[in-house]
């Protein structure tokens, strides 16, 4: 066999067990992909984040707050995603005593299996490149804030900065939006007219 083929194959087979032991992403891409692959949707979850798990805040803070306090919802679970503990102790430890929520840290493996799992996904940003919505889950992008300036296709400089908010605001059942110019912005700074059917 050809020296270089045979190097060729080698690199093949030991590229994604290397990529596998020593980067975070590729162990956490196989993850997800594991759970999204094994694991049902769950009914009556509700998965929330908010500027990457940043915050607790905003309209995901709005919908848990309005859910937590409905007796419709009582039996509902409530998972948010942290990023740091520390910094939203304040807010998390209002809900120490509710057992029907439980804060996880943003991609651990707890997070990875709710995002694949989760029937209802609230987000005011994005998820990440790697979550792809299952038909079941129901996804509802809040976005946050009024877009004063340019965004999307909109920005001077490379397209491909907005190519994983597109991707978000496809995969969204729903987009919502505070006020007419937000939509306009939604509509003509990311080219979703036509082609967005949330």
């Amino acid at each position: 066999m050809n020296k270089k083929i045979l190097k060729r194959k080698i690199k093949f087979l030991k590229e994604p067990i290397s990529n596998f032991i020593k980067k975070d992403n590729h162990r956490r891409n196989n993850l997800y992909a594991t759970f999204y692959k094994k694991m049902k949707v769950v009914d009556k979850v509700v998965l929330y984040e908010s500027r990457d798990g940043k915050s607790i805040t905003d309209s995901p803070f709005a919908i848990f707050d309005y859910l937590l306090n409905k007796d419709d919802f009582k039996h509902y679970k409530h998972i948010w995603s942290v990023e740091n503990f520390s910094a939203l102790e304040p807010v998390i430890s209002k809900y120490k005593d509710y057992p029907n929520v439980e804060f996880v840290k943003r991609n651990s493996p707890k997070y990875l299996k709710y995002l694949a799992t989760a029937k209802y996904l609230i987000n005011n940003s994005t998820f990440q490149s790697f979550f792809i919505p299952k038909e079941e889950q129901i996804y509802i992008n809040t976005w946050h804030g009024t877009p004063l300036k340019s965004m999307g296709f909109d920005i001077p400089g490379n397209p491909s900065h907005s190519q994983n908010v597109l991707r978000n605001f496809l995969s969204a059942d729903y987009l919502l939006s505070p006020n007419e110019h937000t939509t306009k912005m939604f509509v003509d700074s990311y080219k979703l007219n036509g082609i967005y059917n949330g």
